[in-house]
C-alpha cells in the first residue's frame, strides 16, 4: 500500500472515502476547539476528516498539517479554511486515536478494495461496486488496522519531540 493513497486515486476521490468513513465515526459530541486569537473554532469531525486525509497521503507531522492547511485547496475544504494549530491537532489525536485508526483503516480497506476492482486505473471515477466487506477475511481487516495503527505512531513519533502546555 502507497504511503500516499493519491498514487491510487485523485485527491477527491480519496476525500469522498474519508468523509463516508467518518460519517459513521463515534466521536464525543463536544463544542468545536477553541483556536488562538479568537479564530472560529474547529468541530471534532472536521479534525477527524482532517487527520485521516492527511494520515491517508503521507502528512504525519502535526506542524506539517498545520503548514499544508494553510496551503492545499482539499486539506483547506476538509477543516472549512479554518487553520488548526499543531498542538490542537495532537491534543485531539490523543483524545481520539481509536476514532481515527477506525476511519483511517476504513479508508485504507475502501482504497484497496477499489484498486481489486474492475477498471481500477480510470482516476475519473470510483466504481460503483467494489469489493465486499465479506471479501475481507479478519487477517485482512487486521492488517488495515495495523496499516492505520502503523501510521498514528508515525505521527506521534514525529511529534514526540514537541512539548504541549
Amino acid at each position: 500500500m502507497p504511503d500516499d493513497l493519491r498514487d491510487w486515486m485523485d485527491r477527491y476521490s480519496l476525500a469522498r472515502l474519508v468523509l463516508e468513513a467518518i460519517q459513521a465515526a463515534t466521536l464525543p459530541s463536544a463544542p468545536a476547539t477553541a483556536m488562538r486569537g479568537g479564530n472560529a473554532g474547529i468541530r471534532p469531525h472536521m479534525l477527524l476528516s482532517l487527520l485521516t486525509y492527511c494520515y491517508a497521503t503521507g502528512v504525519h507531522g502535526s506542524a506539517d498539517i498545520e503548514l499544508i492547511s494553510t496551503q492545499d485547496p482539499m486539506v483547506r475544504h476538509l477543516c472549512a479554511d479554518i487553520y488548526p494549530e499543531a498542538q490542537v491537532l495532537r491534543q485531539f489525536r490523543r483524545r481520539n486515536r481509536e476514532a481515527i485508526r477506525t476511519c483511517l483503516a476504513e479508508v485504507l480497506r475502501r482504497a484497496w478494495a477499489i484498486q481489486l476492482s474492475p477498471g481500477a486505473g480510470n482516476p475519473d471515477e470510483l466504481p460503483v461496486a467494489i469489493v465486499p466487506d465479506d471479501q475481507f477475511n479478519a487477517p485482512a481487516l487486521h492488517a488495515f488496522a495495523a496499516e492505520a495503527e502503523q501510521r498514528i505512531n508515525r505521527a506521534v513519533g514525529l511529534d514526540s519531540w514537541t512539548f504541549d502546555d
